[in-house]
């Protein structure tokens, strides 16, 4: 038994290092040890194997992560660097009446499609963000240290991952609990309750988890859910509304599976999850300083 163990280490190491060269060959702003745990990733959590990504099956998600470590990589400014100063206009000119009422027209056009545009240019850039943030905790996934001579299943390694990285940094909890539960694609309620089952038993077994083990202590995900709408005022307390969740939750507990939901609550609870996922871009956006921080002390990056 001990000599399959090694065999089996010996095989996987050599696995990573095979798909550790073709990503360094074909993506060479990475350097070996980042290519290794890259590597790694990919087999151990994303579930590739050697072959599919030797032959191109996961380049996609490899462009991704060279994209972002280039803008890593690019986005502290050079100490040289001297910004560009622009000279004022100090000479007064007259202008006719004219003149004034005709810029005003064009001033009022402008302003009615600056906010017509604005308001698509920052849907825009809050989906940048979100997405920018929610790549970059994908990075800091990627870098928590996994034990090859454990098995784990994909909730196991996902709930180890979100209390790893709330190691250094516990106030991240909320937005990774957002944002692992939003990259789930299937049977998403389901799946997630086995993950939240998982946290709720590792996080209490550690005083030092204490402050994020109170927030989900005699809670199911659910509860939380409602919990996190009610802090950031997105349902009342005694309300209708909030009553009509509670309902919810209470026959989920009964039997906690989506299949056991009733018709009239499965239609409470896309509403509640709805509400749950609006709330993304606050999250991401209190968390991004934190986690693009912390992605730099993980790579190596300057502040």
């Amino acid at each position: 038994m001990a000599n399959n163990n090694l065999f089996e280490k010996i095989n996987f190491n050599s696995d990573c290092r095979n798909v550790a060269e073709y990503i360094l060959n074909k993506f060479p702003v990475f350097d070996l040890e980042r290519a290794m745990k890259l590597a790694k990733y990919l087999i151990l959590e994303k579930n590739y194997s050697k072959m599919a990504i030797l032959t191109g099956e996961a380049d996609e998600f490899l462009a991704k992560r060279s994209d972002m470590q280039l803008i890593i990589n690019n986005s502290v400014q050079s100490p040289n660097e001297k910004a560009n100063e622009v000279k004022l206009r100090t000479k007064k000119e007259k202008v006719s009446k004219k003149d004034i009422q005709a810029f005003a027209g064009i001033m009022a056009t402008l302003i009615l499609a600056t906010s017509i545009l604005g308001i698509a240019y920052t849907d825009r850039m809050n989906e940048a963000l979100v997405k920018s943030t929610s790549q970059k905790i994908d990075v800091l996934a990627s870098e928590v240290p996994i034990k090859n001579d454990m098995i784990y299943n994909r909730s196991e390694l996902t709930a180890d991952r979100i209390i790893n990285i709330c190691i250094d940094n516990p106030e991240l909890f909320d937005v990774l609990i957002y944002d692992s539960y939003y990259k789930l694609n299937t049977h998403r309620l389901d799946s997630f309750n086995e993950i939240w089952n998982i946290l709720q038993t590792r996080l209490s077994n550690d005083d030092s988890f204490e402050p994020i083990y109170s927030k989900i202590s005699n809670k199911s995900f659910l509860s939380y859910v409602l919990n996190i709408l009610m802090i950031n005022n997105k349902v009342e307390q005694n309300s209708k509304e909030y009553q009509k969740y509670v309902e919810l939750i209470s026959e989920f507990a009964k039997n906690p599976t989506y299949d056991a939901i009733s018709k009239e609550n499965r239609v409470v609870l896309k509403e509640m999850l709805q509400k749950y996922q609006d709330l993304g871009l606050a999250l991401y956006k209190e968390s991004n300083k934190t986690i693009v921080n912390a992605v730099n002390e993980e790579m190596g990056g300057r502040k």
